[in-house]
């Protein structure tokens, strides 16, 4: 008879995965997170303990060692549990991994198996959702966990090029650039410094930015007995000068020609449903942080269990989910406060250009957030029940997901055009015809009327003569770029390939991941919020003086170490990892010669003053009062602080004789 375990991510997943199938596949024994971890530099080399030297900190073959946690009680809870697990394993012939269906979820089950010798048979309950149907399910259709190899191999290439980049640079960078005596380190990380330069590169942008008016003609035109306002903006050069362009307004009245009516109808597909970033961008509006957003969503998912898991990394759904699409539909069409507009009947859209694609899932092992298919009956009730954050979280989802299986939005589009020597004057309006999803509109901001949208326009026949009658300056002003809030910051995270400058390789990565990932996101950004490198005012972020001082730095001795492309580059080969393009050790090589190129760049910078400057001795500073009384020198302001400074006047007013 087979003895089976299962082994799980944390408590609250045991108790879910226990409340569905009992001990039915033997006993649940939860991990708390990571219960093991890469080995600190100096397990390998001990010259590696002392911060001396460039060294490139890359072991001849990682291991893993058991975590220690952030503090002394989360260090024993895991240790109960390592010996749990182990205990539990020797008399086990088979384990079943039963953690989160990412990456990180596949590290941390797969990592247990391996650092504790376990030679049985290993097999993955993989699931997107922790109520009772789905995790019986999941445990119905068990895999060999092997099948999911490579997403363990895609964690462990992060971790491994994690820990050679940010530990061999933050060293280096220490040495390189604190001056001696200063205590400081100056941390580097491979997604975390890349960040910080996003929003330093912003924030130098609006510093630098410098408002620009230019003008146009807004002008009244007479045509087929009605009149529409139609305008004309030269952009090519502008009209920078005010007189120059209420020239232009006087000469424009009376002018005359024939108006070109154009009419098309068209239609327009509603949003996808959400991954985490999208929710995260919404309810920044809100003022909400991306801690919070993954902190209600993880509710809506594990306690409540009413949405599908919470850290997707992808709007797409999987084909298998059609029929479900119906049922969630006619769910949501019993309740809520988007019952009215919801759909009677789904839209099914299927491929790259609509929702449902298994090509668009790439391999993902999760999908889209959206209302669990399996606790509908319930839904109802406990929608009632959530807290306020809560319910104003999954309203989002709620809609996102009507929206994306509603009818198209069709629309009438009018443009009108008025060309008269060089000028042209023009206007473009819209007529709903068929509202379809943006019945479902709300504050998501993607219902919003789109920037190409205008005013509903009269009824004018083409080629008739049209003559301006009044005419206005019209005048455009540029605008600083925005602040990031939270969502949006990781919106530009998520889309760091906008950051690189070689066109052929930006058009590559248009599709990537950017940099980071859904889990880690939001602890990236509350990191550097900690460190003192960020700061919130009025929900926006801002660099902090010392932010800024570490990006200009970084950026002027060795720029890759904050260009947010050359993560999202190294991004990109993690999941070529997935699909099997490359190995865990051939990215991991390139990391590291890149990592030792940078070392060699900060081998050869000076020390700057920017993080302070070293305190001198006691003796040196009476040395210095002594001269200072004798000789009648003034002391520089900075002696006691600054030991360059103290050095620096001693070596040039000389040591004072001892005294008697």
């Amino acid at each position: 008879m087979t003895r089976s375990i299962v082994i799980c991510e944390k408590p609250s997943q045991a108790e879910n995965i226990r409340s569905a199938i009992g001990t039915s596949h033997g006993d649940v024994l939860p991990a708390q997170g990571h219960l093991f971890t890469l080995a600190d530099p100096e397990t390998y080399n001990a010259d590696w303990k002392l911060w001396q030297g460039f060294h490139l900190l890359l072991p001849d073959q990682f291991k893993k060692v058991p975590t220690i946690g952030e503090t002394a009680e989360r260090t024993q809870q895991q240790e109960r549990k390592r010996k749990a697990i182990a205990t539990a394993l020797k008399g086990a012939d088979r384990v079943i991994i039963a953690t989160d269906c990412d990456r990180e979820g596949q590290v941390i089950g797969t990592e247990i198996v391996e650092a504790l010798g376990f030679r049985g048979e290993v097999m993955r309950a993989m699931f997107t959702s922790e109520d009772a149907g789905s995790l019986k399910e999941a445990f119905a259709a068990l895999r060999p966990n092997n099948d999911y190899r490579r997403l363990y191999e895609a964690g462990l290439a992060r971790e491994r090029a994690d820990q050679v980049y940010n530990l061999s640079l933050t060293r280096a960078a220490t040495i390189a650039l604190i001056p001696p005596g200063v205590k400081a380190i100056l941390g580097i990380g491979r997604v975390r410094t890349p960040t910080l330069g996003i929003v330093c590169i912003r924030e130098i942008a609006i510093q630098r930015f410098k408002p620009a008016t230019s003008y146009g003609i807004a002008a009244t035109v007479q045509a087929g007995g009605r009149e529409v306002v139609l305008t004309h903006h030269p952009d090519k050069p502008p009209v920078t000068d005010r007189a120059q362009g209420e020239a232009a307004v006087a000469a424009a009245i009376g002018q005359s020609g024939a108006l070109v009516v154009a009419t098309n109808r068209k239609k327009k597909a509603g949003p996808k449903p959400p991954d985490l970033s999208t929710l995260q961008e919404v309810a920044g509006r809100w003022g909400w942080t991306a801690s919070k957003v993954m902190e209600v969503a993880q509710a809506l998912y594990d306690q409540h269990k009413i949405t599908t898991y919470p850290r997707a990394e992808t709007r797409f759904l999987p084909e298998a989910l059609i029929p479900a699409a119906q049922d969630i539909t006619a769910a949501l069409g019993e309740f809520g406060p988007w019952k009215d507009a919801a759909p009677a009947l789904a839209t099914i859209r299927t491929g790259k250009q609509g929702v449902f694609s298994d090509a668009g899932l790439g391999g993902e092992s999760h999908h889209a957030i959206i209302p669990n298919p399996k606790t509908l009956d319930t839904l109802p009730t406990v929608y009632d029940a959530l807290s306020a954050d809560e319910r104003r979280l999954f309203d989002v989802i709620a809609r996102l997901f009507l929206q994306s299986v509603s009818a198209d939005y069709e629309y009438s589009e009018t443009s009108m055009s008025l060309a008269i020597g060089e000028a042209t004057y023009a206007t473009k309006g819209t007529v709903p015809i068929v509202p379809g999803w943006r019945a479902l509109r709300d504050t998501t901001g993607e219902g919003d009327r789109a920037k190409d949208e205008g005013d509903e326009l009269p009824a004018i026949e083409d080629g008739s003569a049209a003559t301006i009658r009044t005419a206005q300056l019209a005048e455009k002003t540029t605008r600083a770029p925005e602040r990031f809030n939270e969502g949006t910051l990781i919106k530009a995270m998520k889309n760091a390939a906008q950051f690189i400058t070689d066109p052929a390789l930006k058009e590559r990565l248009k599709d990537a991941k950017g940099i980071g990932t859904q889990a880690t996101r939001d602890t990236v950004i509350s990191g550097l919020k900690d460190q003192g490198l960020l700061m919130v005012k009025a929900g926006k972020l801002y660099p902090t003086q010392a932010g800024m001082a570490v990006f200009a730095l970084l950026h002027k001795v060795a720029p890759a170490l904050v260009d947010p492309g050359t993560t999202a580059v190294w991004e990109s080969r993690i999941d070529e990892i997935l699909s099997g393009g490359i190995s865990v050790d051939t990215f991991v090589q390139e990391v590291a010669a890149q990592t030792r190129s940078l070392i060699e760049i900060l081998r050869k910078a000076e020390p700057t003053t920017a993080f302070g400057t070293a305190a001198p001795t006691a003796p040196m500073m009476k040395a210095a009062e002594t001269i200072s009384r004798k000789k009648g020198v003034p002391l520089p302001s900075s002696y006691r602080t600054d030991f360059a400074a103290c050095k620096a006047f001693l070596d040039a007013h000389g040591t004072p004789r001892t005294e008697g």
